[in-house]
């Protein structure tokens, strides 16, 4: 199929982006790619922000995981608004969550989850027995919620100005400049070393820090200074590079 008809624009950067920013999954773990549509970037459509597909990972091979993503990557004439509309591409964008989940935390939330709801079903004056046929919702709600492990710290820049950009890196730099250098904690982890990843957005641009203690202390004294169009994204969800935003591919911005 044209690669007209795919968000996936650019294969060689998104398999750099995976090789960079993914962990190596162990045992029960997955991580999940959420396919989005936003009023954001295109008017027309009818909701605010529609999660349209969601998907996990379970491999480590590249080569798999770029075969997942190229299949939820097809979108064009797919999918419908709440209004039965067909969503236009550039409404589109793929999310990666770049922390692992755990399967197991998950089916054991999941289990608790439905024997409560089917308990309350039962007794309740008013059998809806429809509820069963979203099964898949529930299982899908209790695997996002069961983090495996944490990452990652996103500073979301909500606007595209390489001077506001350089700034919070210069502060990165700085930071480990006036540090007591001479910790040990701060010799395994200079704050500038943990930039991970950067990815210019559709809006904007992600800062994907590595979560250790010093990247922690610095997103908290950062925070409180209140800079305007930055957020720090509680859910780190970050759109897959190589693949279109809202009809802008995401690229990598290199240091």
């Amino acid at each position: 199929m044209s690669e007209n008809y795919s968000l996936m624009k650019n294969e060689e950067e998104t398999k750099h982006f995976i090789e960079r920013v993914l962990h190596p999954l162990k045992d029960d773990e997955v991580y999940i790619v959420v396919l989005t549509a936003r009023k954001k970037y295109c008017p027309t459509i009818s909701s605010s922000m529609e999660v349209v597909t969601r998907d996990i990972i379970r491999s480590n091979d590249t080569n798999k995981i770029l075969r997942k993503l190229r299949k939820m990557s097809i979108v064009e004439n797919l999918y419908t608004d709440k209004n039965g509309d067909i969503i236009p591409i550039e409404a589109f964008s793929l999310y990666l969550l770049p922390e692992p989940r755990s399967m197991l935390k998950a089916y054991n939330e999941f289990i608790k989850n439905i024997n409560e709801w089917s308990y309350n079903n039962l007794v309740g004056d008013n059998k809806d027995l429809e509820l069963y046929r979203k099964l898949d919702v529930k299982l899908f709600s209790a695997i996002h919620k069961s983090k495996s492990k944490s990452n990652y710290f996103i500073l979301d820049v909500d606007r595209k100005n390489e001077e506001l950009l350089n700034n919070i890196l210069n502060q990165i730099k700085t930071k480990d400049l006036s540090e007591d250098i001479g910790s040990s904690l701060q010799w395994q982890h200079p704050l500038s070393s943990s930039i991970s990843w950067i990815s210019e957005t559709h809006g904007g641009y992600h800062i994907i820090l590595d979560r250790n203690e010093i990247t922690g202390k610095f997103i908290h004294e950062f925070m409180n200074k209140h800079v305007p169009d930055v957020e720090f994204r509680k859910e780190t969800m970050t759109p897959i590079v190589g693949c279109l935003q809202g009809g802008f591919v995401v690229k990598e911005y290199k240091l």
